[in-house]
């Protein structure tokens, strides 16, 4: 069914607009937590990697951190006994630094690889988004 409905998205004729395509993955009945399977349909589809693959790839990827995000912040509010933001602001910061910093670049992107296959792995079609040399990247 995925595949069926890919077809209509990547189509010479109907361009779509990187920043959009979530919306038009909904239009076409797919839900987001089929965006592995999706990056994976899009490479015929792309020329030369257009840049579809990368922006897919990186819309996982922001899905994943929210997601690890959103589970430290309802630990950190679980263990809080008043309202105060200033333990939810400093995570987001730690979180942010760890992402963009090279000392802790190390520490977190594993994570994440790990993360993003477990969220968009596809059983049926055996299927998870990332290319065999980005997995082996993962292992390591």
């Amino acid at each position: 069914f995925v595949k069926d409905s890919l077809v209509p998205l990547f189509d010479a004729k109907h361009t779509v607009k990187l920043h959009n395509f979530v919306d038009e993955m909904h239009k076409n009945g797919i839900n987001v937590r089929h965006l592995g399977v999706v990056r994976h349909y899009a490479l015929p589809y792309s020329s030369q990697r257009n840049g579809m693959q990368d922006a897919i790839l990186m819309e996982m990827t922001a899905r994943v951190i929210k997601c690890m995000l959103r589970d430290k912040m309802r630990e950190v509010i679980s263990q809080q006994k008043s309202l105060c933001q200033e333990p939810i602001t400093q995570l987001i910061i730690q979180t942010f630094n760890s992402l963009l910093s090279n000392t802790e670049h190390h520490k977190i992107w594993p994570l994440i690889k790990e993360k993003l296959v477990e969220k968009f792995w596809n059983p049926i079609v055996g299927l998870c988004g990332l290319e065999p040399e980005e997995l082996s990247m993962a292992a390591s």
